[in-house]
């Protein structure tokens, strides 16, 4: 009788254990599928359903045409007060806030920051001559040596190294009939010289963008290569500046389809001064995350304002 029973449990219990098991497995699959998935969502895509960060502080003048990197743990931020780059570094973003401020060169704007075989790199731009000019420094709060000057009439400059070894410099064209305009430069050493591959859009650009692409910045995502900038379109100076994507090819220097905007004015931290308007989209791989960090415009010295992130579901990949 006890063989029975036994015999009953073997055909009873076990193909519910099997089953169950296979549940098990197949819930599994569709969980790892489903990040697999999400992991390789198009970065355009990823950031424009992306998590937004609340306001991470302000400073007294804004966080005006910045640039930002993570080197060995550190974040290194240069600013522009509306009247001169500040450098602070920090172990956290909210300690940036408290950070020491330093002054690497007297009238400097819009700046760039690099760091390359213990040597900080600095681009700032002197709007009276219409310059940038290169600076170095063994120290990222300085004193700076003056280096090289880059074209004349390009503003808004942002350097960035590429995985073959090729630097890239947008800039935005303050020529005369040039509409401000991103464009790129390239060049085989940080000093230069830098070769103009011309406008990024070199079709007619879309009307959102029309006026103006202020603060293009260049950087790499998983073999792709991506330009981000703010576009206004030239009629309301109080609004309509959004946060915009597009593919650039690195061999051609020109944008692959229209640009995407990515986001607008939405929150109210967005508005000061009655100034609805992002700018200085500058992407980070930060920690492994994907965050594009941005700034609100405001427009004017004295009224403070502050920044903030879309961060990508997408794991950062170089």
């Amino acid at each position: 009788m006890s063989d029975i029973k036994k015999g009953a449990t073997l055909s009873g219990v076990q193909p519910l254990r099997f089953f169950a098991a296979l549940g098990v497995v197949v819930t599994w699959i569709v969980f790892v599928a489903a990040l697999v998935i999400a992991g390789d969502r198009p970065l355009i895509e990823s950031l424009k359903t992306g998590h937004q960060s609340p306001e991470l502080f302000e400073l007294p003048n804004g966080v005006n045409e910045f640039d930002l990197l993570r080197v060995n743990g550190v974040y290194y931020l240069a600013s522009d007060n509306k009247k001169e780059t500040e450098l602070r570094s920090a172990k956290t973003i909210a300690g940036l806030a408290k950070a020491r401020a330093f002054v690497p060169v007297p009238n400097g704007a819009y700046p760039s920051i690099q760091y390359r075989h213990g040597v900080w790199h600095l681009w700032v731009y002197f709007g009276h001559r219409a310059i940038t000019q290169h600076f170095t420094s063994s120290k990222f709060e300085g004193p700076y040596d003056a280096a090289d000057t880059l074209p004349l009439g390009l503003a808004d400059i942002h350097v960035r190294r590429s995985r073959r070894g090729v630097y890239y410099a947008v800039y935005k064209d303050v020529r005369e009939g040039a509409k401000l305009a991103a464009g790129l430069l390239t060049s085989q050493s940080l000093y230069g010289p830098w070769k103009d591959m011309g406008h990024i859009f070199f079709h007619a650009r879309a009307t959102w963008h029309a006026g103006e692409e202020a603060d293009p910045a260049l950087f790499e995502y998983n073999g792709k290569t991506y330009l981000t900038f703010a576009g206004w379109d030239g009629l309301d100076g109080s609004n309509n500046q959004k946060l915009g994507i597009v593919e650039v090819s690195p061999q051609s220097g020109k944008a692959v389809g229209e640009a995407t905007i990515l986001l607008g004015a939405t929150k109210p931290w967005h508005v000061r001064n009655g100034q609805s308007k992002l700018f200085n989209p500058v992407f980070l791989c930060d920690g492994g995350r994907s965050r594009l960090f941005f700034a609100q415009n405001v427009s004017a010295p004295g009224v403070p304002a502050g920044w903030g992130y879309i961060e990508a579901e997408n794991e950062c990949r170089k």
